[in-house]
């Protein structure tokens, strides 16, 4: 994989608090979430520089990708 694309840390399995009990009813309760180990960039990522990954893989962007 290119280099470029390679800057990524992993991030250990594990539960956290997620909610508020002070705001909008689909927030709350404050519960606990058990989220699996996973991977996530160490920087930032442009929407340019995602979508050279999403050709350089050649997968096709989800359907919404220009309603933001």
């Amino acid at each position: 994989m290119e280099e470029r694309w390679a800057k990524m840390v992993l991030i250990p399995a594990g539960n956290f608090q997620m909610g508020s009990n002070d705001g909008n009813d689909d927030e709350k309760p404050v519960h606990t979430v058990y989220i699996d180990v996973f991977y996530m960039d160490k920087y930032e990522v442009t929407n340019k520089q995602y979508r050279e990954f999403m050709q350089a893989i050649e997968h096709r962007a989800l359907g919404y990708w220009n309603d933001s």
